[in-house]
C-alpha cells in the first residue's frame, strides 16, 4: 500500500511518518526521515550493494502521499530506481484481483550461504482466527 522505506524520496518519507505517526513532533518525524535516508544510502553504497525486488500494488500510484508533487517526484524515483542494475520494480495491477500479497507487506531476505533465506512479516499484528491454521 506504500512505497518500501528503501525505495522513498525524503519528501514521501516524511509524509508517511507525519501522517502515520500524529503523536510525533516535527524534530523526532525529521530524525526518522534522517534513519530513513541514511539507510537507503547504505544499501546503495560499498562494493556490493544489496540486491532490492520491489513488487508493489498499483494502488502505491494512485494513493496519493503528501501531495501530488510529492507524488510526481516519488514516481520518478522509482523509475530512476529500477534503472538501476541491483533494483527491480514491478506493479501489481488491480486487474489481478486476489494474491498473497494482500495479507500484508512482507520482506524476503536472501543470505550467502550456509543461511536460509528469512521472510520479515511487516505486520505483526496480523489477524489470527482461533482455531485455523494458517
Amino acid at each position: 500500500m506504500l512505497v518500501p522505506g528503501l525505495l522513498q524520496t525524503e519528501d514521501y518519507a516524511r509524509a508517511v511518518i507525519a501522517q502515520m505517526r500524529p503523536d510525533l513532533t516535527p524534530d523526532q518525524v525529521d530524525a526518522l526521515v534522517k534513519v530513513r535516508m541514511e539507510r537507503q544510502a547504505g544499501r546503495e553504497s560499498g562494493e556490493h550493494p544489496a540486491t532490492l525486488w520491489a513488487v508493489l500494488d498499483e494502488a502505491v500510484l494512485h494513493r496519493v502521499i503528501g501531495s501530488p508533487a510529492v507524488m510526481r517526484q516519488q514516481c520518478a524515483h522509482l523509475v530512476q530506481a529500477g534503472e538501476q542494475p541491483n533494483v527491480t520494480v514491478q506493479f501489481l495491477p488491480f486487474s489481478l484481483g486476489a494474491h498473497p500479497g494482500l495479507y500484508g507487506p512482507f520482506v524476503i531476505l536472501t543470505f550467502p550461504r550456509p543461511t536460509a533465506p528469512l521472510v520479515w512479516l511487516e505486520n505483526p499484528n496480523q489477524l489470527r482466527v482461533p482455531g485455523v491454521r494458517e
